[in-house]
C-alpha cells in the first residue's frame, strides 16, 4: 500500500534560449514570432480523485506513481468530477455551483452559479460550451453556458433527479422520486428530455431510488437503483431507447450508488453497502462475487476505467483509499490513501498519442 503524503512535483520551468548575432555592418535578420503557449497543456496520465470531506483532489501519476494528496482544492459538499474538453466541471452540491478548472494544471476557471436551493447531483457535457445539470433539492434540470457562465431556465422534472446520459439530442434523468417523511421513496424514474424542444418528452417506471444511468455499447441504457436502504435491495434496470420502457433487471443487492460501463463491455457497480458488483452488458448475466474479499467490504462509492490498460480504478469512502483492480482476476492490485471522503475518481489521459521525448516535455 502506497501512503501518499502532501507531495509535490518538482515545478519545470521552460527554458528561453535567445540567440543574438551581431554582425558588424549588417542588420540582424527578422525573426518569426515565438508559437502561441497553450496555457494548460496536456500533461501525464493520472488519476483524479474528489474528497467530499476535505474539499480536495488528489491526483495520482500513472508514469511514476507519484501521488499528491492535495492537488487541488475542491469546493462545499463537493459530489461529481466530469471532463469536458480542456475544462473539468466539478458539481459543489453545499455551493450551489459548477466550479470549472483546467483539465491539467487544476488551475480555477471560473464557476457557474446556480443559486440557492438547487443542491446540484452532477453536470454532463452536451455540446462543445455547454452541459446539463441536475438539481436533486429543486427538483429539475438546467443547462448552463460554459463560455458566458450563465444558466438557462429551469425544466421541471420527477422529484429529485441524479444521474444523467446524453444520448444525441434527448437527456436521460433518473429522477429518485423522494418525497421524504414516511412515504419515503415513490416509484422510480426515468425522465426524458428533449434538448432541442426542452421538455420532458416521456417518463419511463423503474425500480425504487434510480441513482445512476449508463449506456452500453448496444445503445440500451442501464439504470442503476440503489433501493430504499431497508427491504428492497438495489438492482439495474436495462431500459430499451426506442420503446423506453423496461426490458431487463439485474439483482444485485446491497445499495449500489455508483455504476461504469467499461470497455470491454463489464458493468461495474459499487456501493457503501453490498461491495463491488460486475456483469456482462450484452448477456445481462450477473458474475460471481468477486474473488477479493477488500471488493466485499462497505464504503465504496466513484470508479473509473482506464481504457488502455484496462484497470478500474475505485474509491472507498469509508477508508479513504483509491484502489486498483486487475479487471480479469477481480483483484486489487494496489492502494493509495487519498484525501479524507473520496468521492468520485476520473482517469485522465492526453486526447493525443505523445512519444517518450514528448511526454518528458509536459508538466
Amino acid at each position: 500500500m502506497n501512503v501518499g503524503g502532501l507531495v509535490t512535483r518538482a515545478p519545470r520551468s521552460l527554458g528561453l534560449f535567445l540567440g543574438l548575432a551581431l554582425f558588424a555592418g549588417c542588420a540582424s535578420s527578422p525573426t518569426e514570432p515565438d508559437p502561441p503557449i497553450d496555457p494548460d497543456p496536456e500533461g501525464t496520465p493520472r488519476v483524479l480523485v474528489v474528497n467530499s470531506q476535505s474539499e480536495t483532489i488528489s491526483r495520482l501519476e500513472l508514469e511514476t506513481g507519484e501521488l499528491t494528496v492535495q492537488a487541488a482544492t475542491a469546493g462545499t459538499w463537493v459530489n461529481r468530477i466530469t471532463r469536458h474538453g480542456s475544462r473539468l466541471l466539478l458539481t459543489n452540491s453545499g455551493a450551489n455551483e459548477i466550479a470549472l478548472l483546467n483539465a491539467w494544471d487544476l488551475a480555477p476557471a471560473g464557476a457557474v452559479d446556480l443559486g440557492p436551493g438547487a443542491n446540484p447531483w452532477t453536470a454532463v457535457g452536451t455540446s462543445v460550451s455547454q452541459a446539463i445539470v441536475s438539481d436533486w433539492l429543486a427538483g429539475d434540470v438546467r443547462t448552463i453556458d460554459l463560455a458566458a457562465r450563465t444558466v438557462g431556465p429551469p425544466l421541471a422534472t420527477t422529484p429529485g433527479p441524479e444521474g444523467l446520459a446524453v444520448t444525441g439530442s434527448i437527456a436521460w434523468i433518473a429522477c429518485t422520486n423522494y418525497v421524504g417523511g414516511d412515504e419515503g421513496y415513490a416509484d422510480g424514474r426515468v425522465d426524458v428530455v428533449d434538448l432541442d424542444a426542452w421538455s420532458v418528452v416521456a417518463s419511463v417506471p423503474v425500480n425504487t431510488n434510480p441513482q445512476e444511468i449508463a449506456v452500453a455499447a448496444d445503445g440500451r441504457l442501464h439504470v442503476l437503483c440503489t433501493g430504499d436502504y431497508g427491504l428492497e435491495e438495489g438492482s439495474v434496470c436495462v431500459v430499451d431507447p426506442v420503446t423506453r420502457a423496461v426490458v431487463h433487471e439485474i439483482p444485485l443487492g446491497g445499495t449500489p450508488g455508483r455504476l461504469l460501463v467499461a470497455s470491454d463491455g463489464t458493468a461495474w457497480a459499487t456501493g457503501f453497502a453490498g461491495g463491488v458488483r460486475r456483469y456482462d452488458t450484452s448477456t445481462l448475466a450477473l458474475s460471481p462475487a468477486l474473488a477479493d474479499p477488500t471488493l466485499g467490504e462497505p464504503g465504496f462509492t466513484g470508479l473509473d476505467e482506464d481504457e488502455v490498460t484496462g484497470t478500474i480504478w475505485i474509491a472507498n469512502f469509508d477508508a479513504d483509499l483509491l484502489l486498483s483492480v486487475d479487471p480479469v482476476a477481480g483483484t486489487v492490485t494496489d492502494a493509495w490513501i487519498v484525501g479524507d471522503g473520496p468521492v468520485d475518481v476520473l482517469v485522465m489521459r492526453p486526447t493525443v498519442p505523445r512519444s517518450p521525448m514528448a511526454a518528458r516535455g509536459r508538466s
